[in-house]
């Protein structure tokens, strides 16, 4: 065990003193105490971002999530898209061929 020397006015050990003697311990282990408690106090806001920097992750992910979900959406959209335009090009190239007629058959055609 290594032993700490320092200086210190005798009214602060007073202080030091009735506040272990409050806190059910001896000195030594008040200031030992006291010493690594501020050390943690100072750990809460680490700890604090931490916790900030998860839920932030958990929203962009959910985010990205119902984007992605998004996206597929609009991929379905437009493939369904792409098969009625090219429905809508066969049928307009079929129309035409049946429906295609030679010059004298404009020309003579019978108009009932």
């Amino acid at each position: 065990m290594r032993q700490i020397n320092i200086k210190i006015e005798e009214e602060q050990l007073d202080r030091i003193d009735t506040l272990a003697k409050k806190s059910g311990k001896n000195r030594s282990q008040y200031m030992i105490d006291k010493a690594l408690e501020e050390d943690i106090v100072q750990d809460i806001p680490d700890i604090e971002n931490n916790i900030e920097s998860e839920s932030t992750i958990k929203i962009l992910t959910d985010q990205v999530d119902y984007l992605k979900e998004q996206l597929k959406i609009k991929d379905e959209q437009l493939e369904r898209s792409d098969i009625l335009l090219k429905e809508s090009l066969d049928l307009k190239n079929n129309l035409l061929l049946t429906h295609k007629q030679h010059w004298w058959q404009r020309i003579f055609r019978s108009k009932s």
